[in-house]
């Protein structure tokens, strides 16, 4: 999964940098909170929130808040833990996705490929077609989607073979 690049830590003044690295290193505790070096808003303070999933930390949320942390701000702390819980649940199942997307295609290329072995004379024909399939639909200027279904098409294009008896194909 491609996500964007996050705001590049060494932009972050000195003190919340720190405060980025001490939630990364222990993900699921307490909000950490430092107070703001800014000379326009000493009384400010970073807080940071892990976003973290059950198997990966997705990411921190760093945010300056101007008033003092009292326990009636626990309720709003509260529900921004539970945004960032959200968050992270649809990260993983973005990655699941991602994985699930990854093995049907393993799947089809086994197919492809056990298909291909049973007929000797076309050795390698699946992985022909597939490549230059590939080829003409870039040379086209098809996005990366139509690639993709390109690929699948060259894997299966013979998967009728699977009906055809040994005896016809030998």
């Amino acid at each position: 999964t491609d996500m964007p690049a996050p705001l590049l830590t060494e932009q972050l003044p000195a003190e919340v940098r720190d405060l980025f690295g001490r939630v990364l290193s222990e993900p699921g505790g307490q909000p950490e909170c430092v107070p703001s070096y800014d000379p326009a808003a000493p009384e400010s303070l970073f807080v940071a929130l892990p976003i973290v999933g059950s198997r990966h930390v997705f990411g921190v949320l760093i945010f300056q808040t101007f008033e003092p942390l009292r326990d009636a701000d626990t309720t709003q702390l509260r529900l921004l833990q539970s945004l960032l819980h959200h968050t992270a649940i649809g990260c993983e199942n973005a990655l699941l996705m991602q994985s699930l997307s990854h093995m049907i295609v393993d799947v089809v290329i086994a197919m492809a490929l056990a298909i291909e072995s049973r007929d000797p004379y076309t050795g390698g024909h699946v992985l022909r077609v597939t490549a230059y399939s590939v080829m003409l639909g870039q040379r086209m200027g098809l996005d990366s989607q139509s690639i993709c279904t390109l690929r699948l098409g060259g894997f299966l294009h013979d998967i009728g073979k699977v009906a055809v008896p040994d005896a016809i194909l030998g």
